[in-house]
């Protein structure tokens, strides 16, 4: 190893803090994209529900207990 290549060797403390700091942002961006993936599957539950209530007329019907029933069967699903 020649002197200019003994410069350029990280420290441990330094090689931990950018190998601790990188992690950090992974797991930032993973966070953020599972976030952003729920959001819009949520979005979508809640345009297919509106859609099938509504039947494609202005107001849904009420007390078809579809809620009910789709939560019980999504809760034994998932």
């Amino acid at each position: 190893m020649n002197s200019s290549q003994k410069n350029t060797i990280l420290p441990y403390s330094e090689l931990k803090i950018q190998i601790t700091e990188l992690l950090l942002k992974a797991k930032q961006y993973v966070i953020k994209q599972v976030n952003s993936t729920i959001v819009e599957t949520y979005r979508q539950i809640g345009k297919y529900i509106v859609e099938y209530e509504q039947k494609g007329v202005k107001k849904a019907e009420y007390g078809t207990k579809l809620l009910q029933r789709l939560s019980d069967d999504l809760t034994r699903e998932f």
